[in-house]
């Protein structure tokens, strides 16, 4: 029941993200068009991005709790480094987009219009977004939801991303009539938004590194392989076992598989056996229940 539950809290907290998504991805575009920003209309276009990203997160949540079947021996684990990985492609394809607009706007300077409504949208979106992100990460934490801590990250960063967004604008709105002014109207706009780009760009590179490590099998990282080792030398020991031969580990999103061989004494027969491997794997659950224990003698 606990696990029903999360796996719906997850899916509640993702369709409220959907929404609040395409709320702000249609804002942000007709707001973007306009004001003829090219800052305001990444925002717009990585909300678009957003929202296909959050109904594939959505389709992926519910898929990945299903058991495993015929054709699926592991089940769906990793739908969920494809689709984060899916993501990061997304938002480096609109990063580069935006910053070949941004160049074309520099060459041929443009003021941006109505920089109060531009205030405005940003001044609130700082709010709205980094308060649901901080909100998402938190119950990804709890939920232990690569999904969920991928989508607050974003949100985090389209939160502080508007507060430069309202800085600069404010200085543009704030000094129309000088030398600063003039130059923040006409060039702040894609300068900002090159700027943004390049930021942005750092966090799907990031998110690819680790989706390409789960969809390869890499090792889920020393911390982890450690805590199964240890899990392992003691099960060795408290079932008098000869000890650890091989050990293997991989990830699959949130899923883990951790495939142990013990060196058994030759005198201990399949039926005593098949209980320590029982035993062994409900004492994994109740030390780190993402992990699959595959236990072999």
């Amino acid at each position: 029941m606990a696990n029903e539950h999360e796996r719906n809290k997850e899916i509640r907290i993702l369709s409220l993200s959907l929404w609040l998504t395409i709320g702000f991805a249609l804002v942000g575009v007709l707001i973007a068009i306009m004001c003829d920003s090219q800052t305001l209309m990444l925002d717009g276009l990585y909300g678009v991005a957003d929202v296909i990203v959050s109904l594939l997160a959505i389709f992926v949540t519910k898929k990945i709790n299903e058991p495993p079947n015929e054709r699926y021996h592991f089940g769906y684990a990793k739908f969920e480094p494809l689709m984060t990985g899916v993501d990061g492609t997304l938002i480096m394809t609109i990063c580069a987009g935006s910053i070949i607009a941004s160049i074309q706007d520099i060459i041929h300077a443009d003021p941006i219009k109505n920089v109060p409504v531009a205030l405005w949208y940003s001044f609130v979106s700082i709010f709205i977004c980094l308060g649901f992100g901080l909100y998402m990460q938190v119950n990804g934490r709890k939920l232990k939801s690569k999904i969920l801590s991928v989508d607050s990250k974003l949100w985090i960063i389209e939160g502080f991303l508007s507060a430069v967004v309202f800085i600069a604008f404010g200085v543009s709105y704030a000094f129309p009539k000088t030398m600063l002014g003039k130059i923040n109207t006409s060039y702040t706009d894609p300068v900002l938004c090159i700027l943004i780009s390049l930021f942005l760009l750092r966090e799907p590179l990031l998110i690819l590194r680790d989706s390409f490590l789960d969809l390869v099998d890499a090792s889920p990282g020393k911390k982890l392989d450690a805590k199964i080792k240890d899990f392992a030398e003691a099960s060795a020991k408290k079932y008098n076992l000869l000890g650890v031969d091989k050990m293997k580990i991989r990830q699959a999103g949130r899923k883990i598989f951790a495939y142990i061989l013990f060196k058994a004494d030759q005198n201990v027969n399949i039926r005593e056996l098949n209980v320590i491997r029982d035993n062994m794997i409900r004492d994994m659950v109740s030390v780190d229940d993402r992990i699959e224990l595959i236990v072999l003698f």
